[in-house]
């Protein structure tokens, strides 16, 4: 690399490094408020979810079915709207890691009802 393009390499690595930060503190800023006043709820359910209902399910509905109710597009939708972007897409994730060959098709698999933070769920608390 030539003394003369150095400079601008070193450059990018700050402007990157400041766009990060940037947007790492928006998404941690829009996480802190209520599920249904996240930027990323929305964002999520019009960049992953309807594209992944239009145009990848229908491709895939030949050989691919859910195993659980409700789908899996229902449940990330409903786990995100209830729980937030960052708790809902971890709930997803996890609910995506359980489906295997063996688990019955139409298994009921709700999304666990919203917990404030600092409430106990045991009886008598």
């Amino acid at each position: 690399m030539s003394a003369v393009r150095e400079p601008r390499a070193r450059r990018r690595w700050w402007i990157h490094g400041i766009v990060a930060a940037v947007l790492g503190a928006a998404a941690i800023t829009d996480w802190t408020r209520a599920p249904e006043r996240q930027a990323s709820v929305y964002l999520y359910e019009h960049a992953v979810i309807t594209p992944y209902r239009w145009v990848i399910r229908p491709m895939a509905a030949l050989f691919i079915r859910c195993r659980y109710r409700p789908t899996c597009s229902q449940y990330s939708s409903e786990a995100v709207h209830t729980h937030g972007f960052p708790r809902g897409v971890w709930l997803t994730t996890k609910r995506l890691f359980r489906c295997m060959p063996w688990v019955p098709f139409g298994t009921p698999d709700p999304v666990p009802p919203f917990r404030a933070k600092g409430v106990s769920s045991a009886p008598g608390a």
